[in-house]
């Protein structure tokens, strides 16, 4: 979970698997979306290397580990996190998780910190829509001319693991509010060429 993608090889893998679906299925920058979860979506900031490859992103339960690269364009990004996570917590630091925590190298950096380098990015709408549904509150700031929706869902019940499925260890339930690859879906969708 502490890697960082500084490493050539993860890159190099993720410029591999877009050249394929390009390739096999004739997938343009426009037509390739990533999400994924926990240490899955921190590769998936990948994107601050290489935005243009991309259509959206959609880190799930994720934290970043440094700002120094800037995406090349602005890109459409759902961030996902539960509030009670004590893996990736939203306060950012190490992780309450000892195993998490012995491979971890930097401070997780907070997420709202991470939001508003996806805003700056994506130049942003000054204010955000809020809606607030049960244990979910979601903010969404709509893109300037030239720019890109940076959307952030956070659920106060939340713990680690992708949204809607079972607890695999006690006392830090994943979001249980909804189900993650449907709410990914409905971000995706709206960006589709």
């Amino acid at each position: 979970m502490a890697a960082r993608l500084s490493v050539p090889a993860d890159i190099a893998y993720l410029h591999a698997l877009i050249d394929l679906l390009e390739a096999l299925h004739g997938a343009g920058p426009r037509g390739i979306f990533m999400t994924g979860g926990s240490n899955g979506a921190m590769m998936l900031f990948y994107a601050t290397r290489r935005a243009e490859r991309l259509a959206a992103i959609a880190p799930v339960v994720s934290a970043m580990f440094s700002f120094e690269d800037t995406p090349a364009r602005p890109l459409p990004t759902l961030l996902i996190n539960g509030a009670a996570d004590a893996e990736v917590p939203l306060e950012g630091g190490m992780s309450r998780n000892p195993l998490v925590r012995s491979a971890q190298a930097v401070p997780f950096k907070p997420v709202e910190e991470t939001v508003a380098f996806w805003r700056r990015v994506n130049r942003w709408e000054p204010s955000a829509q809020t809606k607030a549904q049960g244990t979910v509150t979601t903010r969404t700031w709509a893109a300037t001319p030239g720019g890109a929706v940076t959307s952030v869902v956070v659920d106060a019940a939340g713990g680690h693991g992708w949204p809607g499925t079972p607890a695999l260890r006690a006392g830090n339930a994943p979001i249980q509010a909804f189900k993650g690859a449907g709410r990914v879906w409905e971000f995706f969708k709206q960006h589709l060429p």
